[in-house]
């Protein structure tokens, strides 16, 4: 196989692997936030505030999070 097929294979299998891990960081982030809003549940008596942030998984603000979820955030993000 010519070398330049070797590397246009090599490449889609990166690119596959890409996707595949985008994935799995994507999933961890989801999973994140349900731990995020259960804390926030937990954390809330009142039941309008727990509705709220069950209902705004995917829309709570960096100033509403701890500085300890931050933190994983940011090392999960790996920034």
């Amino acid at each position: 196989m010519p070398r330049e097929e070797l590397m246009e294979q090599r490449l889609a299998e990166m690119h596959v692997h890409l996707q595949f891990l985008e994935t799995l960081y994507n999933a961890r982030q989801e999973e994140l936030l349900a731990v995020q809003v259960k804390f926030l549940q937990s954390k809330n008596n009142n039941s309008q505030e727990r509705s709220a942030a069950s209902t705004h998984l995917y829309g709570i603000s960096q100033s509403s999070l701890t500085p300890e979820l931050r933190a994983l955030l940011r090392n999960v993000s790996g920034k």
